[in-house]
Order: structure tokens, then C-alpha cells, then sequence
């Protein structure tokens, strides 16, 4: 799927990860219920946008209801030498990391309402998976959105 934003762009990770957190350092910026469409309060479906409690930069949605497409090509963080294994703990830390110049998959972000309420916050990534053996999220039951970023003059 191809698409054009000409006034736009979509969002690098960083900056999707930055505009979703609105000034939180937390797992989600505030109650689950309050902020999110998930498995336990979805229905079974999406939801139309701004339905539930915006996050400190007035962002709707930033978490659940669907996943969001960003910028970045996927690959997995480093392995933290010293810490628990996990993909999604870089080592070291970098300020606005950048993805790989090419790649298979774009990164998706903040989850969706069919996801279980531990893997709705601001800090999980995943990819978009052409086979169920390729990852262990079922994507053809999910919704898959974007939401556009520009530059400022």
C-alpha cells in the first residue's frame, strides 16, 4: 500500500514515541480505560478517534485502537550487555535513534484494540509480518493506521 501526504510526512519512531508520551516518563500517559481502546474494553473493534482522554500535548489516541505506522524500517534493539534480554532494551541510550536506511518492514507503535492491556504503552514496537510464523501477533485482526507529522518552518 502506497500513499501520499503532501503537505506531511510520517513520523520517525523517536518522534512518535516523543508526541506519545506528552511530557510522561511512564509506561502510558495515564489509566489504561481512560486512554485507550484495548482487548478488555474494545468490543471487539475499533473506535472512532477522541473517544477517550488526550495526552499532555492534547494527542488523541496514542495508544490502542490501532497500531501506527512510523518512518523507521524495523530491526531490533541491541541486546543490553548487562541488563535483562529483551529486544526492545537499546544499549546505550541514544537520543533519537534512527532505523536502518532500508529494510522489509516498517515499525508499528502504540498497539491496537485487540492487544492485552500489558502490550498497550509507549514503549512497545512491533512490525508488520507477511506469515504468522514471522512473529506471534495475528495481523490480519488488527487495524493498521498512521497519523501524519510535518516540520516546522
Amino acid at each position: 500500500m502506497h500513499f501520499v501526504c503532501l503537505w506531511a510526512r510520517l513520523p520517525t519512531e523517536a518522534e512518535w514515541e516523543w508526541a506519545s508520551r506528552g511530557r510522561m516518563e511512564h509506561a502510558r500517559y495515564g489509566q489504561l480505560g481512560e486512554i485507550a481502546w484495548y482487548r478488555g474494553n474494545s468490543s471487539d473493534r475499533t473506535h472512532q478517534v477522541a473517544r477517550k482522554e488526550p495526552n499532555g500535548y492534547g494527542l488523541y489516541d496514542m495508544l490502542g485502537n490501532v497500531w501506527e505506522w512510523v518512518a523507521d524500517w524495523y530491526a531490533e534493539y541491541p541486546v543490553a550487555r548487562n541488563g535483562p534480554r529483551c529486544c526492545d532494551n537499546p544499549d546505550p541510550a541514544v537520543l533519537d535513534p534512527k532505523g536502518p536506511p532500508t529494510g522489509r518492514y516498517r515499525v508499528l507503535r502504540g498497539g491496537s484494540w485487540n492487544d492485552f492491556s500489558a502490550d498497550v504503552r509507549m514503549s512497545l514496537r512491533d512490525h508488520l509480518t507477511s506469515s504468522p510464523d514471522d512473529g506471534d501477533r495475528d495481523y490480519d485482526n488488527y487495524t493498521i493506521g498512521f497519523r501524519c507529522a510535518g516540520d516546522l518552518p
